[in-house]
């Protein structure tokens, strides 16, 4: 079974994706955590990462082609904000909640300023 869960920052993707893989015994497939392995396997930061992913689709294509290589594998629960567009899955959903809700959520887990989340 593949399941995917997308959203943008602060909607819960990896709170639900992580319940889901637990109750349902799948693997959890984080692109975030996909994006810092090849960073570490490329031996670079992931600053560097982040610069070299700014500046084309390259970094992108290797996230993709990742999640898709463990799709293959026939199971798991992938969260990325473009996983529902990418991959074939039994069940695909995307999170929405409005800027207020999501930039409380980003600033009480990234200890920063509600009004500094709501910009960013």
């Amino acid at each position: 079974m593949i399941i995917t869960v997308s959203g943008s920052p602060g909607t819960g993707t990896t709170t639900l994706a992580r319940a889901l893989s637990v109750q349902l015994g799948l693997s959890w497939v984080n692109s975030g955590e996909l994006f810092r392995k090849i960073a570490s396997e490329k031996n670079i930061s992931v600053k560097e990462m982040n610069r070299m992913a700014e500046k084309g689709p390259e970094i992108d294509y290797l996230i993709d082609d990742a999640q898709r290589s463990l799709a293959r594998e026939g199971q798991g629960v992938f969260e990325g904000r473009l996983s529902g567009h990418l991959l074939d899955a039994d069940l695909k959903v995307l999170l929405k909640s409005d800027l207020r809700t999501r930039a409380e959520r980003i600033s009480k887990r990234e200890s920063k300023l509600l009004e500094d989340a709501c910009q960013e």
